[in-house]
């Protein structure tokens, strides 16, 4: 049994000397990369908090724009207009008493509220533009908004 557990660590002890090697290759190409693009190579990437930061901005919006349409008019409309053109049909926000947003869409015989599926499948591409957005710095002209990471 011993020779078992040896082998066993020798393979374990194998694999780690494998992974710093790798670690450290990534850490050569990361400075390298940093230096490529003229910034200090011992600041942190900005880039995993960037995007971190950009998603509670998004959320956050997003959920402003759920409960508080009337705070940011001009960005609930740009955002309406990118919907609809994502769904291919004029949308509508409406705020039933009590409840949250709800998406409509804009039919012939009036307007039509989605069913539960696309409700669902409405709010995740409402949530995807909204993050977009946030990221591409957009908002940052609507007074009150600032979304600089």
């Amino acid at each position: 049994m011993p020779d078992f557990q040896q082998t066993r660590l020798k393979l374990m002890l194998n694999s780690y000397e494998r992974q710093l090697i790798n670690a450290r290759r990534l850490a050569k190409f990361r400075v390298r990369r940093r230096l490529e693009a003229g910034l200090d190579p011992d600041d942190p990437d900005p880039g995993p908090n960037r995007a971190a930061r950009a998603t509670q901005i998004a959320e956050a919006l997003y959920m402003e724009l759920l409960f508080y349409p009337d705070a940011h008019p001009a960005i609930v409309e740009e955002i309406r207009e990118e919907l609809s053109q994502a769904l291919g049909r004029r949308v509508e926000f409406t705020y039933p008493p009590g409840g949250t947003m709800r998406i409509a869409v804009r039919e012939e015989n009036g307007l039509r509220h989605l069913d539960t599926e696309e409700q669902t499948r409405a709010r995740e591409t409402l949530r995807r533009i909204t993050g977009a957005k946030v990221a591409e710095g957009l908002f940052e002209n609507h007074a009150g908004i600032n979304t600089r990471i």
